[in-house]
């Protein structure tokens, strides 16, 4: 369905997400090899291919210019865009949600945090989520929290048009900010 192609989509929904206020980290496509990042948005960075699934070829890097480097390259090794953005540091959970049909309601489901050995605000890579280490547990959110999680969520959803399941990905950054990712 379009909706599943859109979802998989990374480039696609992301600007989807943000054109409807959601929260999503600051940073740019790459494809083909070009593309052009503002130095004004600070590091560290996170590169991730823009059709995979389960973190395949994510990478972290410090250095603005490497950074974009690096995904010129990925994008041409890969054939797919790739995002290159700033990391966001802090817990990373996971948002779960049963809309209706047209999400005028829906079930959020407990949210859950990832906790990975490498610490908290670590990326977690494939590695991580198919050889075991990183583990989930349920979120300890503050009640604001909560409410602004299910805000954003609603307004991802019904831009993205999803119905009957989706899950998110979110870095809570230090100041409580959940970015989409």
């Amino acid at each position: 369905s379009a909706v599943c192609a859109l979802c998989d989509d990374k480039v696609r929904s992301k600007e989807v997400m943000a054109k409807a206020g959601v929260p999503v980290p600051r940073g740019i496509f790459v494809e083909n090899g070009e593309g052009e990042f503002a130095t004004t948005v600070p590091g560290p960075y996170i590169l991730k291919s823009g059709h995979e699934h389960m973190s395949r070829g994510l990478r972290t890097v410090d250095d603005a210019q490497e950074a974009l480097a690096e995904a010129k390259k990925l994008s041409l090794e890969r054939r797919q865009p790739i995002l290159l953005e700033q990391f966001i540091t802090g817990k990373e959970v996971e948002v779960a949600c049963i809309p209706n049909e047209d999400a005028s309601a829906f079930m959020m489901l407990p949210v859950l945090e990832w906790i990975s050995p490498d610490g908290e605000g670590s990326a977690i890579t494939e590695e991580r989520k198919t050889l075991g280490g990183s583990t989930p547990r349920r979120a300890v959110l503050h009640p604001e929290q909560r409410v602004q999680l299910e805000q954003f969520a609603r307004a991802a959803i019904v831009a993205l048009g999803v119905r009957d399941y989706v899950r998110f990905d979110v870095r809570l950054a230090e100041d409580g900010t959940p970015y989409f990712l």
